[in-house]
């Protein structure tokens, strides 16, 4: 069996079970920290202090129990509050994500790619526009498409951004 063959996930259960996580990151195995507990930064850190592999770990909602919303977030306190690089952080949710789940046409901005792209705010990180394979999803912080997977769905979506044209008044 191949160590990229398995993925554990709620490593940051216990410093024992993130230890654990850490060397089966060394050896190639890919590793998440979900978000339930919001406490990303202190277990990123941790990993990373702890010679965890930044580029076998990513960071997920467990979207059954909280909300997407959590997740980024925890992602913006790594950056803003923990003072994590941006560049450092931003893999986990990204192109760590997309090699992982070998998600070929994801996790990065080239030629021939979906075009998924997140435009923040300088400074605040708050999100300004969202595309998925090049169409807007999230306009001026504002909701403007919706998937059609959430049709059906009652789970409820909350965007935390600019407040539009009030904002520039």
């Amino acid at each position: 069996m191949e160590p990229e063959w398995l993925y554990p996930t709620h490593i940051e259960r216990t410093k024992a079970l993130m230890r654990e996580a850490i060397a089966l990151a060394k050896k190639g195995m890919p590793v998440d920290i979900d978000t339930v507990e919001e406490d990303l930064p202190r277990w990123f850190r941790f990993y990373l202090d702890n010679g965890g592999d930044p580029g076998q770990l990513t960071a997920s909602s467990d979207a059954a129990i909280n909300s997407p919303r959590v997740l980024w977030e925890q992602v913006r306190d790594c950056i803003l509050e923990h003072k994590h690089p941006i560049e450092r952080v931003l893999p986990l949710v990204t192109s760590n994500t997309a090699r992982i789940l070998k998600l070929e046409q994801k996790g990065v901005l080239e030629k021939g790619r979906m075009g998924d792209i997140l435009m923040l705010e300088k400074g605040s990180l708050e999100i300004v526009h969202v595309l998925s394979n090049g169409v807007f999803m999230v306009r001026d912080g504002a909701l403007v498409r919706q998937e059609s997977f959430l049709d059906e769905s009652n789970r409820e979506i909350h965007l935390v951004g600019r407040k539009g044209q009030e904002q520039n008044s």
